[in-house]
């Protein structure tokens, strides 16, 4: 094994930490060319910065007598410093004291003094500085629980009327009735339509990932019908490369690959299984809140009724949870890091929140608390996840099998690496972790959802780890976010940004929607129309709004120069998957 981990062993402890220095300073500085969307730095700080703080730092360097006169829980004291002098310079990791005194070999002015921090956390803390020590900002209005409950993004879907509108003509379907509403409340006016090849190779794009050909062209240019378009989309989403193409979207959000990424970039094989799922799921518009239960407790589904159709696909389907990032190379180390990574990606992707930012402390911003956190976590510690060796080891038949009263049929025998399943001695309730530390266990904490919704209970038996409870209620009533949420991605691969700027935040920190009655109309439509994401797709492309030309006008740019007013077509890049 080659790269820096061989280099580090191979170097003296005080030279060591130099060149991890500098090789993470090089890293963020070669990394820095663009600008890091906040949502980024704030899920470093919450998940690596802060907790490494309080746990290392804080018993001594916080309150109103911290030591050397270094307070730590404040970016502003961390600048201003202590006797010594700031301690944290912005972009300047090696002018920094924090990071000299975490370095030094004087043992008189080692910090912390008992032990010295890991070379990840070196790492972590030279990032943070050298990418400007991001701090995130309170919010002063939302500085309460129930203030925070208030917010829009909590509230249930509201039942909302498309507007009357004096462009009737021009409102071809509820869509385009809220957005010229906007245009009359605005004083703008909407460009000319698309030209036909403009629109046939903006859908065909948007839908598929590809070009049209040269006889789609000339057939859409010669059908004069009414219904010419509409025919154009129904072929698109007919058609085996929607999948291929949405389907990536969604796999971007699980965090899907076909090798594992790390230094060694282990190929995956079963990770394909999961990936076909996923494409199918989207050709066939499996309901979005069947095809969310499916991935978060598809095995469960199947072990309740072995016999339906969909058995196969259902344990695939927990490929979702499958693929969460690994820590180390065996199956029971770093759970906890598995397991935030879990939970970290099903509240982003599916319900726009920053959960993560729960683990250590209460989020500082979103109506979520260390009890929502671990409330969920324990739906995960009693699941049994795959991990590389597990077909050797004693314990392989923890996972759903390769025969169908156990597991898998036959016909997907090697997947059983690559599924997860309860554990067969279930731990029940999780404990919360003290500062989000493994080793320092608190009260244990019921399994349940997010309070804000719902009162905190538990339905989960000591019979199952209650996946499937917790899956159900993901697209239930109680949980507005979910519709809210991908209806706005479907917007935003259309349009180019979402409703929500911040597709992956919806709490305080992120974007308020451009539209919230539009927003609400779309996710309560999503949900009357059986979780159907073609609906969806239908209802967008056929909007005068969507097929409006991207010429720009000098009027409407003096007053909204940003176009969030939808007056003409956006222009965005095309993806890399599309070149």
């Amino acid at each position: 094994m080659t790269g820096p981990s061989t280099l580090l062993i191979l170097t003296p402890p005080n030279r060591r930490h130099a060149l991890c220095l500098m090789a993470v300073v090089a890293a963020v500085t070669l990394g820095a060319s663009g600008n890091s969307a906040a949502d980024d730095r704030e899920e470093f700080f919450e998940n690596r910065i802060r907790p490494l703080l309080v746990n290392q730092c804080a018993e001594c360097h916080s309150g109103k007598t911290p030591e050397g006169d270094l307070r730590i829980d404040d970016i502003a004291a961390l600048r201003k410093g202590g006797m010594n002098g700031p301690a944290v310079i912005a972009h300047d990791a090696t002018g920094s004291l924090l990071l000299q005194r975490v370095l030094t070999d004087d043992p008189d002015l080692l910090m912390p003094p008992e032990k010295r921090l890991s070379e990840a956390q070196i790492a972590d803390l030279t990032q943070w500085i050298s990418t400007g020590a991001f701090w995130p900002e309170s919010n002063q209005s939302m500085n309460t629980a129930e203030d925070r409950a208030a917010y829009w993004s909590f509230q249930p879907l509201q039942e909302v009327t498309p507007p009357d509108v004096a462009a009737l003509e021009w409102s071809s379907n509820p869509i385009d009735r809220f957005i010229a509403a906007g245009h009359e409340s605005r004083g703008l006016t909407p460009v000319e339509p698309a030209t036909k090849r403009e629109l046939i190779r903006r859908t065909t794009l948007d839908l598929t990932g590809l070009t049209p050909t040269i006889e789609d062209v000339d057939a859409f240019l010669a059908d004069d019908s009414p219904q010419a378009f509409e025919k154009v989309v129904d072929r698109l989403l007919a058609s085996p490369e929607y999948g291929e193409r949405w389907g990536r979207h969604w796999l971007d959000q699980a965090r899907y690959a076909d090798t594992s990424g790390d230094g060694t970039d282990t190929p995956i094989p079963e990770a394909r299984y999961y990936r076909d799922y996923v494409i199918q799921a989207f050709n066939d518009d499996l309901p979005y809140d069947q095809f969310l239960v499916e991935q978060i407790a598809g095995d469960l589904l199947a072990a309740e009724n072995p016999d339906n159709p969909r058995y196969n696909d259902q344990i695939i389907a927990t490929g979702y949870i499958a693929l969460s990032r690994r820590f180390g190379n065996s199956a029971f180390a770093e759970m906890n890091l598995i397991i935030d990574d879990t939970i970290d990606t099903i509240g982003k992707s599916t319900m726009g929140l920053t959960l993560g930012c729960a683990r250590c402390h209460h989020h500082k911003f979103d109506p979520v608390t260390m009890d929502d956190y671990y409330g969920m976590y324990g739906y995960f510690e009693n699941t049994q996840y795959p991990h590389a060796g597990t077909e050797h080891q004693k314990d392989r038949d923890h996972f759903v099998a390769l025969r169908k009263e156990a597991g898998l049929r036959e016909d997907y025998e090697s997947l059983e690496a690559y599924a997860v399943a309860d554990k067969q001695k279930l731990t029940g309730d999780s404990s919360l972790r003290v500062g989000g530390d493994p080793n320092q266990k608190g009260n244990r904490t019921p399994r349940g959802y997010l309070a804000v919704f719902t009162e905190p209970t538990t339905e989960s038996s000591a019979n199952d780890s209650g996946r499937l409870q917790f899956a159900k209620w993901l697209v239930s009533e109680e949980n507005p976010l979910t519709p809210r949420v991908m209806v706005n991605r479907i917007w935003q691969y259309h349009f180019g940004t979402g409703i929500v700027a911040t597709s992956s935040n919806f709490g305080l920190q992120g974007a308020k929607p451009s539209h919230p009655e539009l927003l609400e109309w779309l996710s309560a439509e999503f949900v009357r129309n059986n979780w159907s994401i073609k609906h969806i797709h239908r209802l967008i492309v056929l909007s005068r709004t969507y097929q409006l030309s991207s010429k720009p006008d000098e009027y409407n740019i003096v007053k909204d120069q940003a176009n969030t007013g939808y007056w003409r077509h956006t222009r965005h890049r095309m993806d890399a998957e599309a070149l």
